[in-house]
């Protein structure tokens, strides 16, 4: 089954661990574009429970990324210093990084994922390949928390 929404046509898909509606979508980030994929989940509640609300959540989201990304750039190198440098540090595998350039090496925006709530954007990173990074977002955009992959999900 496909739908044509406001942010383009997405599928139903049926999985072995629940239901999604996928699609595509381009941002740009770190100077660069992106084509990620964008799920809305639906899970056992079956395509009627793809909302508006929902459509409009992953919108806003996606509205931050047709501007200036240089805030939300900056966010993430703060969390970089402050979060990931002192595990890794730890572990000997520090990699300074001085810039937004270099961060963007680092990172690939992979997955815009909506519920009926909120909304998050996932990363794979080189720094952990095992958890990720995740951005938690309101229905507006807002940054609501940064943390690995899970606060996305």
């Amino acid at each position: 089954m496909k739908k044509e929404t406001e942010i383009g046509i997405l599928e139903f898909i049926e999985g072995k661990y629940g239901s999604d509606f996928l699609g595509k979508a381009c941002i740009q980030l770190f100077s660069h574009n992106y084509e990620i994929r964008v799920r809305f989940d639906v899970s056992g509640k079956g395509p009627e429970s793809l909302t508006d609300e929902m459509v409009k959540a992953a919108k806003a989201c996606l509205e931050m990324f047709t501007g200036s990304t240089d805030e939300l750039e900056m966010k993430i190198k703060e969390y970089y210093d402050r979060s990931v440098v002192p595990i890794i540090e730890d572990r000997n595998e520090y990699i300074e990084i001085d810039s937004i350039a270099q961060l963007a090496q680092m990172m690939i925006p992979k997955e815009l994922y909506v519920t009926s709530f909120s909304a998050g954007l996932y990363f794979e990173y080189d720094w952990d390949d095992e958890k990720g990074f995740g951005i938690r977002l309101d229905r507006k955009g807002n940054i609501i928390k940064m943390g690995t992959g899970g606060v996305v999900y």
